[in-house]
C-alpha cells in the first residue's frame, strides 16, 4: 500500500522543474507519473446505493454453523465447509471471485497507489456485502460523514474506514477475519496484474516464466504478511516468533528467485530498488528537494513555511520525500533503460545492476 508521502499532490510542473535542477539532466525526460487512482463513488450515498445492489455472496449464522448462499445460483444456502482454523488461504482463494471485485470500486488500481484508507474502504466494503445486517448498517453511518475527496472523516465522533476495518478484524470472529482476508487477497492480486515493462519484449515462454515468479512471491508475501504476521496474529507472537517467521518468508522468497538463474537476473532487473543507485546521486536528490520544497511550499498553500509549527514541519519535510522519490523513480526508470539494451545484446550471460 502507499504511504502517506505518496498520496502528497505535486504538480507535473514543480516535479520537472525540481528534476532539471538535479546533476543529472536526462532524468525530466525519464520521468513518467502514476496514473491517478479512479474511485467509482462521488458520496456515499452512491455506495450505500451500490452495497444495496452488490452482494454476490451472503453468509449467515444458523444452529451453531456458517451458510452461504451466492447471488446467481439456485441452490439454498450450503454449510461452509473450509477449516478456516487451518487455512486462510485456501477460504482466500475460494471467496476471491466471489466478492465485490476491486475494479469495481477503484477500476485503475492495477496500475495506480492506493492509500491504506481506500484499501480500508474496500474491505470494509467487502465485510459488509458478506455479512449485512449491522456491519452494513454501520458502514453506511460511516461513509455517511466522510469526505471522498480528500479521503478524512469529518466527524471528529465518528470512525474512518482504517479503525473500522480494525474493530471488525479484532471482534475474534474466524468468518470475519476469513472475509476480510480474502479482500486484502483481492487487492494484492489485483495489483499484481500490472503488465511487464513492454522494453523488454521478452520471449512467451521467459515472460510466462517470470510472471509465474511474480505469482508464487506474490502467493508467500501474502501468506506471511497477511495471515501469519497479521496484526491480529502478531499480538499472540513474541520478538522472536516474528522474526523467525520473516526469515522463513525471506528464505521462500529467495529459493524461488534463485531457482532459475536467467529468470533470477530478469526478475532483479524488473525489480529495481534504489539501492542500485550511486549515494552521490542519492544525496543530490536530497540537498536539491530541500532547497525546492521550500518553494513548492509556498505555491501550495500561499505562504511561507512557520519553522515554529511543527505541521508546517511535518508537511515540508512530506514534500521533500516526496520529491526525492519522484527523482529515485525517474533514475530508476532510466537504469531500465539501459539495461534493457544490455540485456538484449546478449540475453543469455545477463547480469543486472549490483547494489551499490
Amino acid at each position: 500500500m502507499s504511504s502517506d508521502d505518496d498520496m502528497i499532490n505535486i504538480n507535473k510542473a514543480s516535479v520537472l522543474k525540481y528534476l532539471n535542477k538535479l546533476k543529472d539532466k536526462e532524468l525530466a525526460s525519464h520521468y513518467t507519473f502514476n496514473e491517478e487512482l479512479s474511485f467509482n463513488f462521488s458520496s456515499g450515498a452512491s455506495i450505500s446505493e451500490f452495497l444495496k445492489c452488490n452482494k454476490p455472496i451472503k453468509m449467515s449464522f444458523k444452529n451453531n454453523c456458517l451458510y452461504y448462499s451466492i447471488d446467481g445460483e439456485d441452490i439454498n444456502e450450503e454449510v461452509f465447509d473450509i477449516d478456516v482454523e487451518n487455512s486462510f488461504v485456501e477460504s482466500d482463494k475460494w471467496l476471491y471471485d466471489k466478492i465485490v471485485r476491486v475494479e469495481m470500486i477503484f477500476p485503475n488500481v492495477a496500475s495506480s497507489k492506493i492509500s491504506n484508507e481506500m484499501s480500508s474502504l474496500y474491505i470494509c466494503l467487502v465485510a459488509a456485502s458478506v455479512f449485512g445486517n449491522s456491519f452494513e448498517d454501520e458502514l453506511n453511518e460511516v461513509i455517511s460523514t466522510y469526505d471522498f475527496k480528500n479521503w478524512v472523516q469529518t466527524d471528529v465522533d465518528a470512525l474512518n474506514f482504517s479503525a473500522l476495518s480494525s474493530e471488525w478484524i479484532q471482534l475474534g470472529s474466524k468468518s470475519m477475519k476469513m472475509v476480510c482476508a480474502a479482500a486484502k487477497y483481492a487487492l494484492v492480486r489485483e495489483k499484481s496484474k500490472k503488465q511487464l515493462p513492454s522494453l523488454l519484449d521478452l520471449p512467451e515462454e521467459m515472460a510466462l516464466k517470470l510472471s509465474n515468479l511474480n505469482r508464487k512471491i506474490s502467493d508467500v508475501r501474502y501468506l506471511y504478511d497477511e495471515v501469519k504476521l497479521s496484526p491480529v496474529e502478531r499480538s499472540n507472537l513474541s520478538k522472536l516468533d516474528v522474526k523467525i517467521l520473516i526469515g522463513e518468508r525471506d528464505s521462500e522468497i529467495q529459493k524461488l528467485i534463485e531457482s532459475d538463474k536467467q529468470i533470477h537476473q530478469l526478475w532483479r532487473l524488473t525489480n529495481l530498488n534504489s539501492n542500485v543507485i550511486d549515494p552521490g546521486s542519492l544525496r543530490n536528490y536530497i540537498l536539491v528537494s530541500r532547497k525546492e520544497s521550500i518553494q513548492i511550499f509556498g505555491e501550495i498553500y500561499g505562504r511561507d513555511v512557520n519553522r515554529e509549527n511543527i505541521n508546517d514541519k511535518m508537511l515540508l519535510k512530506k514534500l521533500q520525500n516526496k520529491l526525492k522519490k519522484e527523482a529515485i523513480r525517474a533514475t530508476l526508470n532510466k537504469i531500465f533503460v539501459e539495461e534493457v539494451r544490455v540485456f538484449k545484446n546478449d540475453p543469455t550471460s545477463y547480469v543486472a545492476p549490483n547494489f551499490v
